[in-house]
């Protein structure tokens, strides 16, 4: 009974390894600095890098088309100007309108918003632990802090809407759902939060799939991709209250789904591969093979198209 329970574990490994497709990038554009964040919109793609710069990219050509740079701050050190490091970048939908989180002077943070050509920092917003930002609508972003606080705040205003304190863990990740009426927010414990942003008040907790720190999400269609330290991938279809994890032999630092989230793309391992997955099934159908440095974000354009970021420098097309 053994030796046949064994030959159909072996037999089942050898099925999902021969059913994965190697896939090489479309096309490659090397970065000015670490790509650390992105957005898409239409065929362009919006490059925030460590270098403080905004990389416009035509992403299936990988042909740059503009670059937007960031106001240099003072090192704090040598009183050197210097580019900062943009953490994370949004964009109004058809509009040349952009929010940043980025480094700012003595390990502060800053938030710009970027308006047609002219940049305006947020001066009443510099003495807190940013980590990262994104708009609800023209007026309105929602930001949060190192400490797992969140910030809805009114920009053309510039007054603070509402500030919660969502846990005692420190933050890891957010993500908006379509609507952006909810805010999908993790942190360093694994458990998964769910804030009404009308109100600001935590309205669904899930918490058992991940049993350490989420470094990323994604959320889509009702459905949630976590990626975390515990090396496991987590899903939870909170449509129909069901979940399940996937565990691996690597720390799973960037997830995606696709739209409907019937497929999904996370790191796959140490040599920083990306697999894509179908997510009623968990069959493992492509790995992507380019990259060399750990992901930063993954995002799918379509069912077919993917685009990727990592501590390499590149960002990458994929067709699969």
């Amino acid at each position: 009974m053994k030796k046949i329970f064994l030959l159909g574990v072996i037999f089942l490994l050898i099925t999902q390894l021969i059913a994965q497709e190697v896939v090489k990038p479309k096309s490659i554009f090397k970065t000015d600095g670490l790509a650390k964040d992105f957005v898409i919109e239409n065929e362009l793609v919006y490059v925030a890098t460590s270098k403080g710069v905004i990389q416009v990219l035509e992403y299936k050509t990988g042909k740059l088309i503009e670059e937007i740079e960031l106001p240099k701050i003072n090192d704090g050190v040598n009183k050197k100007q210097i580019a900062p490091t943009i953490f994370s970048i949004d964009k109004l939908p058809e509009k040349e309108i952009f929010v940043v989180t980025s480094q700012g002077t003595a390990g502060k943070s800053d938030i710009y918003i970027y308006n047609y050509g002219f940049w305006n920092k947020i001066e009443n917003l510099q003495e807190l632990p940013v980590r990262k930002v994104a708009f609800l609508d023209s007026h309105t972003i929602i930001i949060a802090l190192l400490s797992n606080e969140i910030i809805k705040y009114n920009i053309f205003l510039n007054r603070t809407s509402y500030q919660r304190q969502i846990t005692k863990s420190s933050f890891a990740h957010f993500c908006l759902n379509e609507s952006k009426t909810t805010l999908a927010i993790t942190d360093e414990s694994g458990a998964i939060n769910f804030i009404d942003l009308a109100i600001g008040k935590v309205i669904k907790t899930l918490k058992k799939e991940n049993v350490d720190k989420v470094f990323q999400l994604d959320y889509k269609n009702n459905k949630i991709l976590a990626g975390g330290q515990d090396r496991r991938i987590a899903f939870y279809d909170m449509t129909a209250q069901n979940s399940y994890y996937i565990q691996k032999d690597f720390l799973i630092y960037s997830v995606a789904l696709n739209s409907q989230a019937t497929i999904a793309a996370c790191q796959a391992n140490e040599a920083c591969d990306i697999i894509v997955f179908t997510t009623s099934n968990k069959q493992e159908k492509y790995i992507l093979k380019g990259h060399n440095g750990l992901l930063n974000k993954i995002s799918f354009v379509n069912d077919n198209q993917i685009i990727s970021a990592a501590e390499d420098e590149k960002v990458i097309f994929w067709e699969i």
